[in-house]
């Protein structure tokens, strides 16, 4: 946000400077002819004066369009160049391995009866490195609760790799743009391209296709954007991102530690 700030600050003084710029240059033009003999000056003409005045509006003109096409520019880089190094926030992390999640914040989803779950670390060099590779029965998933520092976060980075039944959620809270009215809805991520669809048997879970960065072995790194991606999903319907409130994981599936980042810190 500071950056924005600084950003926008610069191109404003700088557009300044341009208008002050061409004031001057009128001033010029009038010193020109009211101080100079008539001898010197007789070549400025009514006509001539329309055309400096001309060209000075089209240099404003022109200032002002390379400002907006900066502005533009500038600050889409400023968004799609986040540093991946950035700290994040909250962290999910799996260090406890090889003692079962169980044990460490996550409970059975569903069913609510206990099942078989198989757990390790996936291999050193993939990039899921240090977090979870996770068997579970067909249909199980497991969840954790996002603790209260991390909720307001809006971002969310990891690396993944979908193996059978396997499904990545993120539950969010969504509120009306007025506040007055709160939801709460599931997000199911998966890799693709098409548009979020809602789920015809059950109204609060979307579908939603990301476009991942491939990393190979069926890894991929995601950074989701919550808050554009509940716009896309019930947006029309006037609700808006207001918290994360679990993570789910279902099937076999490997996660990377899931990083929570707030866009307002950046």
């Amino acid at each position: 946000m500071r950056r924005r700030i600084e950003f926008i600050v610069g191109l404003a003084m700088s557009l300044m400077v341009t208008i002050l710029i061409c004031l001057e240059a009128l001033h010029f033009v009038d010193l020109i002819e009211h101080h100079l003999p008539e001898s010197v000056t007789g070549w400025i003409t009514p006509k001539h004066n329309f055309i400096l005045l001309l060209v000075d509006f089209l240099i404003m003109g022109t200032a002002w369009v390379e400002y907006r096409y900066a502005l533009r520019k500038g600050l889409s880089r400023t968004v799609d160049a986040k540093p991946q190094a950035q700290n994040p926030k909250y962290e999910i992390k799996f260090d406890y391995l090889p003692a079962s999640p169980l044990d460490n914040g996550w409970v059975w989803a569903y069913p609510k009866t206990d099942g078989k779950l198989t757990v390790g670390f996936p291999p050193p060099e993939s990039p899921g490195a240090h977090g979870l590779a996770m068997t579970a029965p067909y249909e199980h998933a497991i969840e954790r609760t996002v603790p209260p520092i991390a909720r307001k976060c809006d971002e969310l980075e990891l690396s993944i790799q979908y193996g059978s039944d396997a499904q990545f959620y993120v539950y969010a809270n969504v509120t009306s743009r007025d506040g007055a009215k709160h939801e709460s809805h599931w997000l199911n991520i998966r890799p693709g391209s098409s548009e979020p669809t809602q789920d015809p048997s059950y109204s609060k879970e979307f579908v939603v296709p990301v476009t991942a960065q491939l990393l190979g072995d069926g890894w991929m790194r995601l950074r989701l954007r919550l808050p554009l991606i509940v716009a896309a999903c019930s947006g029309n319907k006037g609700w808006i991102f207001d918290s994360a409130d679990r993570i789910r994981l279902r099937g076999c599936i490997s996660v990377s530690p899931i990083k929570f980042f707030s866009s307002a810190e950046n």
